[in-house]
């Protein structure tokens, strides 16, 4: 993406994550009402695209947050893509082929979660930078963001 290391360089990773996960939830719906290749591609280029805007800098968030501790990642990311690659052709021989309509709910399942996830990450919404700053602080000085994410609200319950 031409925006991702403007984005990298700021620390500022949340909206344009969400954004990218809405468009992958958005994306698939008209491709059950408007038939045809030239509509289906496009939808699904659509989709594509949040999804190739969204992984790159999860990773890089991912990475940041791991820090020097983090030097086994690569490592991490590449058993999970055999993983995927080894279930994906395990799992066509036994789950039946379906239809567009699941097939859609599926994709919008997965991008939701997605969204949902980066709502656990504390200080998604503010600067990296502020964030780490945040966590070197003692806990009466943590700023009322931090203590406002999700992973904080559901703590205190």
């Amino acid at each position: 993406m031409i925006v991702s290391p403007l984005i990298e360089k700021k620390g500022r990773y949340g909206l344009f994550l969400i954004l990218m996960g809405l468009l992958m939830v958005i994306a698939p719906f008209p491709m059950v009402k408007i038939m045809g290749f030239g509509a289906t591609a496009a939808f699904l280029s659509l989709y594509s695209f949040g999804y190739k805007g969204a992984v790159p800098l999860s990773d890089s968030l991912a990475q940041r947050f791991l820090g020097e501790g983090g030097n086994d990642y690569g490592k991490v990311r590449v058993a999970g893509s055999i993983g995927y690659v080894v279930m994906t052709l395990l799992l066509q021989r036994f789950v039946p082929a379906g239809t567009a309509r699941q097939y859609m709910v599926w994709m919008v399942a997965s991008a939701g979660l997605f969204v949902l996830s980066l709502f656990l990450v504390p200080g998604i919404l503010s600067s990296y930078e502020k964030h780490i700053s945040a966590e070197k602080m003692p806990a009466s000085q943590i700023s009322s963001e931090k203590k406002e994410s999700l992973p904080h609200i559901l703590a205190q319950f």
